[in-house]
């Protein structure tokens, strides 16, 4: 049986689609700061040190066509923690009483260790940007 003007025709197909990922950490920050101004109320330092991470969580997923006729597949990449970071920011005391201060700390941190498996193609070094605002008791 013979067909008549029909012609096989291969092509690409692009598929586009987004994907939400969360990442939660929790970890000790270990900084050390230089003031720049010190008044009666109002000091303002520069801070400086290490982020050691303890866990890493993720919610989402990591979408790769390792078969590229088969469909997206999600991969589990992450590991558990991701270890030490540095870690920078300026900290804005205020005095409420002669020990205690209130303080606001806009600050960044870079993880030095990927925060993905090893066989992982993927390498995910974590920046960390924040405002934070808290209390500080001076002995």
């Amino acid at each position: 049986e013979e067909i008549y003007g029909n012609t096989a025709i291969e092509g690409t197909q692009t598929v586009n689609t987004t994907q939400l990922n969360r990442y939660a950490t929790i970890g000790i920050d270990l900084s050390f700061g230089h003031y720049l101004l010190q008044r009666e109320r109002i000091s303002l330092a520069l801070t400086a040190g290490l982020s050691q991470n303890l866990h890493l969580k993720t919610e989402g997923k990591i979408l790769s066509s390792a078969d590229p006729d088969g469909p997206l597949q999600a991969l589990e990449e992450y590991k558990n923690s991701y270890g030490l970071g540095l870690l920078g920011g300026v900290d804005l005391d205020y005095r409420l009483t002669r020990s205690l201060l209130l303080s606001l700390r806009p600050a960044a941190s870079y993880a030095l260790f990927s925060a993905t498996e090893e066989t992982s193609p993927l390498d995910a070094n974590f920046y960390r940007f924040g405002i934070s605002l808290g209390l500080k008791y001076r002995l």
